[in-house]
């Protein structure tokens, strides 16, 4: 029922080893930081560039939208003038 002594001797020098290395990994990334890009995920790219253009297309959009309601507007009010009769 019991754990034979070379298993737990594999089972920490292979955890010694992971430590080692995640230690190493970080003394390189401290040592030399412009050297760390992160990647750009083609999947996050295209859905970041999905919502700029729908951005861009509904700011255009409510821009026109103003636009034609000012327009509007202006046309109702030189439409609607006319002489006012004194009763």
């Amino acid at each position: 029922m019991f754990e034979h002594p070379s298993f737990t001797y594999t089972a920490y020098v292979t955890e010694r080893q992971r430590i080692d290395r995640e230690n190493e990994l970080r003394r390189v990334i401290a040592e030399h930081p412009e050297r760390i890009v992160s990647p750009r995920h083609p999947f996050v790219s295209r859905i970041r560039e999905l919502i700029r253009r729908r951005l861009g297309e509904e700011r255009r959009d409510s821009a026109a939208v103003a636009a034609a309601a000012s327009e509007r507007s202006r046309r109702l009010n030189d439409s609607s003038a006319s002489a006012v009769h004194a009763r």
